[in-house]
């Protein structure tokens, strides 16, 4: 079998498959009324009730079509097919409404949310589908071909939009695993300056102490011991992640930064930093002040006319909240959101991370683009 082969027959169903819409009930509601009217206007229907009876019980299937699609489109294409043959058999053609070409939607479904085995088994349906179709109702060459490529349409679109919506996934999720690396690098650099300064801390209590109860020298112990190994731990964990990356030695950006995004940026940038902000955890100020890079890095790559972007950080209580205006004229299509651009996801991951979240987009004026950040000030959530 060739690899290619085995790797669709291995590749499961796609995670996260909606289960009805309202567009759902909408094709639902469509497909009842159109072989109703299809069956009182049409006059050379051989069992006219059957065939509405049969298209009536098949067109549920519709609402399971992403969730099961291959039962789905067995029971569909069994109750269709069944009937067309039995009526071909008994009295001739046609035994079928042509509303029931929404099969061809069911069928779609198998090869956009269904596992690769699904895709095979429901190959053979298809297969059977086309030699009965054929057989009962094709007249001329051209009808055989014109079949076989109706069905076959369906197929291919489901393929490749699957393989187009893996792909944007895939890369999502190597921008988020990029995003929780940088971030554990910058926890480690951070946790392991206050771990540090214990250790040190710890050393030079246990150097006064010999004068003092035995017990606080067991404590100083025990905060050494518990410290060093501690480092020694998360040195190695992040060790693993940079995966041979050499440390970066440089220090951490912060709130203090922000003013100094602006530098050559054919824009300018203004930063607000309200009170109760500069003691914030280092973790946090780094946080916030790659979210603002990014937000003014995309108005100045997707923007239409920025002149001028605002960045403003308020603590409220146990939150504190980042906010990036821009004067720009952007459209509902011509800037990633936090769905659609890979930087801001990466944004978005690193504020989750942080049991915050991030949302991004057109400014409720009117004019320009908003990119909003809400953080937790308390410890960090994994």
């Amino acid at each position: 079998m060739a690899p290619w082969i085995r790797a669709y027959l291995d590749e499961p169903a796609v995670p996260g498959a909606p289960r009805r819409v309202w567009r759902d009930w909408v094709l639902v509601a469509v497909a009842v009324v159109g072989a109703v009217v299809e069956t009182a206007l049409r006059h050379d229907i051989r069992w006219p009730v059957g065939a509405l009876v049969v298209c009536l019980a098949a067109i549920p299937t519709l609402l399971i079509r992403r969730t099961r699609p291959l039962l789905a489109l067995g029971v569909a294409f069994g109750l269709m097919l069944t009937f067309s043959l039995i009526v071909w058999i008994a009295a001739g053609p046609p035994g079928g409404l042509g509303t029931g070409i929404f099969v061809l939607v069911v069928l779609y479904a198998v090869y956009r949310w269904g596992s690769g085995r699904d895709g095979l088994i429901a190959g053979g349906i298809t297969l059977a589908a086309a030699v009965i179709g054929n057989l009962t109702d094709a007249r001329t060459a051209g009808d055989v071909i014109g079949g076989v490529v109706v069905l076959c349409i369906p197929i291919l679109l489901g393929l490749l939009v699957r393989s187009r919506s893996l792909a944007g996934a895939r890369r999502v999720e190597a921008v988020r695993a990029l995003e929780r690396e940088r971030l554990a690098r910058e926890l480690h650099d951070t946790v392991a300056h206050h771990v540090s300064a214990i250790a040190v801390q710890a050393q030079a209590g246990k150097a006064v102490a010999a004068t003092r109860p035995q017990a606080a020298v067991d404590v100083l112990d025990v905060i050494e011991r518990e410290a060093s190994r501690t480092l020694v731990e998360m040195r190695a964990i992040v060790g693993a992640l940079r995966a041979g990356d050499g440390a970066d030695l440089a220090p951490l950006p912060g709130l203090a930064d922000l003013a100094r995004l602006g530098a050559n940026q054919p824009v300018a940038v203004e930063a607000s930093i309200g009170d109760g902000v500069a003691d914030l955890d280092p973790t946090i100020g780094t946080t916030l002040y790659r979210i603002a890079q990014e937000a003014v890095t995309n108005a100045v790559r997707h923007g239409t006319d920025v002149q001028r972007v605002r960045i403003e950080v308020r603590r409220d209580g146990e939150r504190v909240r980042l906010t990036v205006d821009d004067d720009g004229r952007p459209s509902a299509v011509s800037r990633p959101a936090v769905s659609g651009g890979y930087g801001l996801a990466g944004m978005a991951e690193r504020a989750g991370l942080l049991g915050g979240e991030l949302t991004a987009g057109p400014s409720s004026s009117g004019r320009g683009w908003r990119v909003l950040a809400d953080l937790p000030v308390g410890e960090v959530t994994q």
